[in-house]
């Protein structure tokens, strides 16, 4: 896997990774890679992933939210 950044935002106990459609395809942006980067022992740890497509022209955002165990 290719080192991308992202940002990592907590809120009320929760925390979760945000990954940016400009950085991360969302074809890459998968059950496994949400697994993989949310295990608090082997990856950055999380309790999910949060991939933002900004959509500027037409006012909008794109967003897709995957749960630390992938679902």
């Amino acid at each position: 896997m290719t080192p991308r950044s992202f940002e990592k935002y907590e809120g009320t106990g929760n925390d979760f990774l945000v990954l940016d459609a400009d950085r991360w395809p969302e074809s890459e942006v998968t059950p496994a890679l949400a697994k993989a980067l949310c295990d608090r022992h082997t990856g950055v740890g999380g309790d999910g992933l949060l991939w933002v497509h900004l959509l500027p022209a037409e006012g909008a955002v794109r967003l897709v939210i995957l749960n630390a165990d992938g679902s």
